[in-house]
């Protein structure tokens, strides 16, 4: 090894791999994200777009009991939120698009913010963007819409009113 080789190898920190055995194989075992113990952060994290709400809560069980690692722990935290509609993961792509085509412009918001942070299907997020435009206005949504289109036209008045 050359002394180049050598400062340059000693400069660099070398990655620590944990490799703690598991504290109950088979929970490892039962974890959706094969071979969970011997991924770092970073191989962990990658997986969760692909993982439901009920399989972010077993890993989220085991990454608390078993390595508590600050980095998968904050995702977890941010990946971790309510379905849009009762059992979403579990919907194939056709069917939440069906869903969309009937949903108020708050739900068809929810799914297309979910989608979009998970799994990011074309399919979805295409008929997210065509229903959303046609799709009805919750009460609440309403109320704003009314109190915004109240606001233009004071304003719009108030102008006239400043120019005459």
């Amino acid at each position: 090894m050359r002394i180049s080789e050598r400062l340059r190898s000693g400069l660099r920190p070398r990655p620590v791999d944990d490799t703690t055995a598991p504290e109950d194989p088979a929970a490892a075992q039962s974890l959706p994200i094969a071979g969970y113990d011997g991924l770092q952060e970073k191989e962990v994290t990658a997986h969760f777009r692909q993982l439901s709400q009920v399989e972010l809560a077993e890993v989220e069980d085991y990454e608390r009991s078993h390595r508590n690692r600050p980095v998968v722990l904050d995702k977890l935290r941010y990946m971790r939120s309510p379905e849009p509609v009762t059992g979403y993961d579990t919907l194939e792509a056709e069917e939440v698009a069906r869903l969309l085509e009937n949903a108020d412009a708050a739900k068809v918001r929810a799914i297309r913010d979910y989608e979009g942070k998970f799994r990011g299907r074309r399919v979805v997020m295409g008929a997210a963007a065509q229903a959303l435009p046609k799709a009805a206005a919750n009460l609440d949504e309403q109320d704003r819409r009314d109190e915004k289109a109240q606001r233009t036209r004071t304003g719009i008045q108030d102008r006239r009113d400043l120019t005459s």
